[in-house]
């Protein structure tokens, strides 16, 4: 297994401040990404958005982050690039 020397170092940190293993520490870490990326445990991600018939936007809830106007920004320009590219019906 090969692992970044950054982290290696900050599961090491961990390790020792919560008197854990580094492989739990490891662990962990790895949860906590992977729950904050809204994956299921096949390590598909779910969706972050989700466009309902009437045009509404909503966002999947994803513990510990905050929806900014950035984030916002970036979803409507990813759904403007997706509308674009879905032919239109004459």
């Amino acid at each position: 297994m090969d692992i970044d020397k950054h982290v290696l170092d900050f599961a090491r940190g961990r390790a020792r401040l919560k008197g854990i293993t580094l492989g739990q520490a490891i662990s962990e870490l790895a949860s906590a990404g992977i729950s904050q990326l809204g994956a299921d445990s096949s390590g598909a991600s779910s969706p972050r958005t989700v466009r309902h018939p009437n045009g509404l936007v909503t966002f999947s809830p994803v513990p510990g982050h905050v929806i900014t106007q950035e984030l916002i920004d970036h979803v409507q320009d990813e759904m403007d690039e997706e509308e674009a590219r879905v032919p239109r019906a004459s």
